[in-house]
């Protein structure tokens, strides 16, 4: 398993959920409230994590994208219809808040790959 992607992506969720929650509240979120944001983001992710064997030397072709993009589905869902109550209907979720979170989500857990794929390539380049 690859530890530092699994610690770096909870990172990444829980920037994505901190700063959201400072952003419309404009204070510091309670320890239920943060849970209840993260969990569904966190469920999300990580469940897909493991569908796709992401974190494995093995990971199905695609493993980043597909966890990322349906991940991110899927916590919204959760989020809107489980801890927000609303009727389970795509058109009780928040088109915006789909986009942005994916976005967010993707440019800090994609950010970081792309950062670190970068840094290898320049390293073997030294020693190659």
């Amino acid at each position: 398993m690859r530890i530092g992607w699994v610690l770096l992506d909870f990172g990444a969720i829980v920037a994505f959920t901190l700063i959201g929650i400072y952003t419309h509240h404009q204070r510091l979120p309670s320890l239920a409230h943060f849970w209840g944001v993260f969990w569904p983001f966190a469920l999300g992710w990580y469940g897909l994590a493991l569908l796709t064997k992401l974190y494995t030397a093995r990971a199905l072709r695609g493993a980043f994208g597909f966890t990322w993009v349906v991940g991110c589905a899927v916590g919204v869902m959760l989020y809107s219809w489980v801890v927000m109550a609303r009727p389970v209907a795509l058109w009780s979720i928040s088109v915006p808040f789909w986009v942005l979170s994916t976005l967010f989500i993707g440019v800090l857990t994609g950010g970081t790959r792309l950062i670190v794929g970068g840094i290898r390539r320049s390293r073997m380049r030294v020693k190659g």
